[in-house]
Parts: C-alpha cells; structure tokens; sequence
C-alpha cells in the first residue's frame, strides 16, 4: 500500500471526525468515526436499536469499501485511466464508509 493510499483515509477522518466534533463536543465520539457504520452502536453501549442500525448500514459500508480493496487488487494497468479508476473507486470506498459514522450517528445521537 502506498502512502497516496492514506490521504482518503485521513481527508475522510478530518472531516468527518471534525464534524461529529463541532456538533457533539466529544472527542470520544470524534475519534468514533474510524468504526464506521458501527460508530453509533458503540457510542451507544450497543443498545438494541442503535446495534441493529448499524448492522443494517454495514453491509452497503463494508460492500462498496471491499469492492474499493478488490479494485486496487485486480487493476493492474498502470495506464492513466486505470490510475484515475483506482483512485476514484477508493475515494468512494472511503467515503462510503465515514458516511456511515454519520449515518449511525444520526440515529444513536438524536
């Protein structure tokens, strides 16, 4: 993995976690956001309802985040649009996932 690979990661958790702070005022929940979908069930003490949210954002997080995995795997080519197709699919992986903190959140933090 190369370090290029990390900047989604990173502009995923800033703005995320720096929205889930300016809104809650806890640095626990900010931090929180690197759970993702299950952000809110952890937030929460994984109370019923709050658990079953996020189990049922997990799968669209964790399918589109895996495909993101399985397509810096299988494109090999180095040619320009496989590099833009790369990055872009992992743009979205990463974002699918921090969305679902917010997701989770919104309902756990209502």
């Amino acid at each position: 993995m190369r370090w290029k690979h990390l900047t989604p990661v990173l502009v995923g958790f800033v703005v995320t976690g720096g929205s889930v702070l300016a809104v809650t005022r806890s640095v626990p929940h900010a931090l929180g956001v690197l759970l993702g979908p299950f952000a809110g069930a952890v937030a929460r003490d994984w109370q019923s309802c709050c658990a079953a949210n996020s189990w049922s954002i997990a799968p669209y997080a964790v399918g589109v985040l895996a495909l993101a995995l399985v397509m810096q795997v299988t494109i090999r080519s180095q040619a320009r649009s496989a590099r833009i197709a790369r990055a872009t699919l992992w743009w979205i992986g990463c974002s699918a996932w921090f969305l679902a903190a917010i997701l989770s959140y919104g309902h756990a933090l209502e």
